[in-house]
């Protein structure tokens, strides 16, 4: 069992051996017009506002709220911990298939920052992976 936590524009995702999917959501306010339906994701991307953080740990202001989850995790299941310098240059499927492709967690984090970098790099890349071996 694993829990995780986000706040701004970190993102925590999981992959099992058969699916990928994303624990938290961007706490920024690109990402919530998204969901509001009131943006399109792919303006989002060159707004002017979108490293606007809405919600974060240690802000001066009441409210934080932070996004928590609790999930059974099979052996070889990946947790990764990464910034929006990643995700705003790969998209979800690529990540997924590294994740998926490579078993050494420090490899596949040099391998994600580098790709990020190939892609244009555009902010700080930060990875952070684990791998559940199974045992308690």
């Amino acid at each position: 069992m694993s829990c995780s936590w986000s706040t701004s524009a970190t993102v925590v995702a999981t992959c099992t051996a058969t699916a990928s999917y994303r624990l938290t959501r961007d706490h920024t306010l690109t990402a919530e017009l998204v969901r509001r339906g009131a943006l399109e994701p792919e303006e989002a991307k060159r707004h002017p506002y979108r490293h606007i953080i809405t919600n974060c740990v240690g802000g001066t202001e009441p409210g934080v709220e932070v996004e928590a989850h609790e999930l059974d995790l099979a052996p070889r299941d990946v947790i990764l911990l990464c910034s929006d310098g990643l995700t705003d240059m790969l998209d979800d499927a690529t990540i997924a298939s590294m994740l998926r492709d490579e078993a050494a967690p420090r490899t596949v984090c040099e391998r994600l920052v580098a790709r990020a970098n190939e892609a244009g790099g555009k902010d700080n890349i930060t990875v952070v992976l684990a791998r559940f071996d199974g045992s308690e």
